[in-house]
């Protein structure tokens, strides 16, 4: 695709680019989803509304600005200005080496996560979304009960192709214009500051934040941060799958 149809996006209206999506993660996960919880909604279904949403909001706005930017609609011209291109062989080992920098770097770091919250507490509903008891899942009995697997797919389907679309496929391509090779640098600064909503992550998923769009960046394909980021979740999912 000819770049000169993609507008350069300046660092102004990168920030906004983000705080928007922050303000309504920050709204829905910091308001709506204590509001929720205290109508009696299930906190299963608080936490896919509240943090799915917006992800699947995010999905739907990059298909709405490729066609602002005045692009055709049809199918190769989508594929081109959102970079999901063919995965060469060379592209796989750097998938399965960004998955597993991504998911060991999050291991490694995930001290880092009480820490903040020891200066900034967890809300007490997201301390009950998490909850270690085997046998349950956000109040949800999980034996038998496939609908919780059912409905994290669907969330993890909103949250990846969500941001990888809205920050990968869209964004990344217009600060390439910008930033030239230091863009992955400062996209994945800007990244990690999208996720400000839940502090306690910002250390743990800092390394992955960059690793993901450098990678992005090199290969100029989207599709390996779309299955790294998922396989991140693989794990996970198992264990969902393991007690159900």
């Amino acid at each position: 695709m000819d770049t000169k149809s993609i507008p350069p996006l300046s660092f102004p209206r990168s920030l906004l680019y983000l705080g928007l999506p922050f303000l309504l993660m920050t709204l829905m996960f910091w308001g709506l989803a204590p509001l929720m919880d205290l109508m009696g909604v299930r906190l299963f279904i608080t936490f896919l509304v509240a943090l799915g949403v917006p992800l699947l909001l995010l999905f739907l706005l990059s298909f709405r600005f490729y066609r602002k930017e005045g692009h055709p609609w049809n199918r190769q011209a989508f594929l081109e200005r959102f970079r999901l291109r063919r995965i060469r062989p060379v592209d796989w080992i750097w998938t399965i080496g960004l998955a597993a920098f991504m998911f060991g770097s999050i291991q490694l770091l995930s001290f880092t996560y009480t820490w903040i919250a020891d200066f900034f507490p967890e809300p007490k509903i997201l301390i009950r979304m998490f909850e270690k008891d085997p046998n349950y899942f956000m109040d949800l009995s999980l034996k038998g009960n496939w609908f919780i697997l059912a409905g994290m797919l669907g969330f993890l389907a909103c949250n990846v192709l969500g941001e990888e679309f809205w920050w990968r496929g869209y964004i990344l391509p217009r600060q390439e214009l910008v930033y030239g090779k230091w863009t992955w640098l400062v996209h994945g600064f800007l990244w990690n500051a999208f996720h400000l909503f839940m502090p306690w992550q910002q250390i743990q998923m800092l390394p992955a934040s960059l690793a993901l769009p450098f990678v992005a960046q090199r290969l100029r394909n989207t599709w390996p941060g779309i299955i790294a980021h998922f396989a991140v979740h693989i794990p996970f999912l198992w264990m969902l799958i393991s007690r159900i």
